[in-house]
């Protein structure tokens, strides 16, 4: 049973005969766990859904920097406890293990996910989840979800809806027909892929014939029955916009459009720069979208600007975008409004109106390095790092320098140093191969070599 408190915070009324409301019950804030918390949307995330919720935050289980728990000491003052897990894309049957050990263990109400890969292993879970376990996950069923997880089923859902998108051929068994009307360069997506990772971009047919016929299997739930992992797609210039919702039952509570000013890549990925716009094709097409699949909760839609300035569409991130932190503190809370709306079934307040021109800088190391990427001429350098870090208008900007994320920004670093330097020692030839060393909390379990 849920219920408010004088602040519109929810509560539940749990029994407890010793409890202090005089009727056998005690009252606590609703429990949500937020995975991947040490990282730039999970940061965000817990920004926007702080003092509405009690949260706990969930990591992948990483060797460790020689010894040294961050998580114990680098967290955000918000986050009550953190467990870990392994990667589902890699261990998908030990991360339901951890994460159904620790929705138990903390008697949580709501999962919410911050990546793509996460989106759709809680999507699959969670129609199998065992009886005892009530909590919610904050993320679309795999009917729905499957339509955005699967970039050739995107493909042509955009085309039954009509959207433009680029020309798009699944190469199944090397069969490259079409391949040609593709023109060049030609760029190869995984189909169950986030972040760039792994799509590749080629400038020969000869290139192109010897990469489909072995590609790389990249994304949860890649290799899986007999799916081609790769699509081939035409190369679109133009720079990358988004339009950002969070829906119910189809119906847009939020839903604006942004501009990746400045990207980690030349050809796009991941935002360093984000700045919100009035683009009414993008929001158009993104309620046609969202209806057509009576969408729930959040989602973000990719779309290229071609230098004629139509648009492109190229792919729905079921999550929320990595600016969220511009989104929210817009005055858009897509956090609070997806919890509300799967975790708590109830109808959020729209909030479909936000300040154009707003802008979202994410400083760290990349956003120098990027600077210097190639082509590294002394115009293209100065032309990056103008976009990074030089004014926005008409503004306001904001930053991820906040003094009350200070710790959880070093956590992140942390984070990234553990994923880059602290993998475990390979084993001696000479020597055998250790027992394996399980930690005693259920929730962290992993055998390590």
């Amino acid at each position: 049973m849920s219920n408010h408190n004088g602040n519109g915070v929810p509560v539940l009324e749990l029994g407890d005969p010793s409890g202090p409301l005089g009727n056998g019950r005690v009252r606590r804030r609703q429990r949500v766990i937020v995975l991947h918390c040490f990282s730039r949307i999970g940061l965000a995330v817990l920004n926007g859904l702080a003092g509405e919720y009690e949260l706990v935050g969930g990591m992948l289980d990483r060797p460790g920097l020689w010894g040294f728990r961050y998580e114990r000491y680098l967290r955000s003052g918000r986050l009550s406890d953190v467990f870990r897990y392994p990667a589902p894309e890699k261990d998908f049957a030990g991360f339901e293990r951890a994460l159904v050990d620790a929705c138990r263990r903390f008697d949580a109400d709501a999962v919410f996910p911050t990546s793509t890969g996460l989106a759709i292993a809680l999507s699959k879970l969670k129609g199998t989840l065992p009886p005892d376990v009530r909590t919610k996950f904050v993320i679309e069923d795999w009917e729905k979800l499957s339509w955005f997880a699967d970039k050739w089923r995107t493909y042509e859902l955009a085309t039954e809806l009509g959207i433009p998108t680029p020309r798009t051929i699944l190469p199944v068994d090397g069969n490259m027909e079409g391949v040609e009307e593709l023109g060049l360069p030609i760029v190869a997506k995984p189909r169950l892929g986030e972040a760039a990772h792994g799509i590749q971009v080629f400038h020969d047919l000869e290139s192109v014939a010897r990469f489909v016929e072995n590609p790389p299997l990249i994304g949860v739930g890649a290799g899986e029955g007999d799916d081609y992992p790769y699509i081939l797609q035409e190369y679109v210039p133009g720079e990358i916009h988004d339009g950002g919702t969070c829906a119910s039952a189809g119906r847009p509570v939020t839903l604006y459009s942004q501009h990746r000013t400045v990207t980690v890549f030349e050809f796009g990925g991941p935002s360093l720069v984000v700045q919100l716009t009035d683009e009414p094709e993008i929001r158009e097409y993104a309620a046609r979208l969202l209806a057509r699949l009576q969408w729930n909760g959040v989602i973000v839609f990719e779309f290229i600007k071609r230098p004629d300035g139509t648009y492109a569409f190229l792919e729905g991130n079921p999550r929320v975008g990595a600016a969220v932190q511009c989104v929210i503190e817009g005055g858009m809370n897509v956090c609070r409004q997806a919890v509300e709306i799967i975790a708590l079934g109830r109808e959020p307040a729209p909030t479909l109106d936000y300040p154009v021109g707003m802008a979202c800088k994410w400083y760290c190391p990349t956003a120098v390095k990027m600077c210097f990427r190639e082509p590294r001429t002394r115009e293209s350098v100065r032309t990056r790092a103008g976009g990074m870090f030089g004014r926005y208008r008409p503004g306001p900007t904001v930053t991820n320098l906040r003094l009350d994320s200070v710790r959880h920004l070093a956590g992140i670093v942390a984070d990234g140093m553990a994923m880059k330097y602290g993998r475990p020692k390979a084993a001696a030839k000479s020597a055998p191969a250790p027992a394996a060393v399980v930690r005693e909390d259920p929730a962290l379990t992993r055998a390590e070599p």
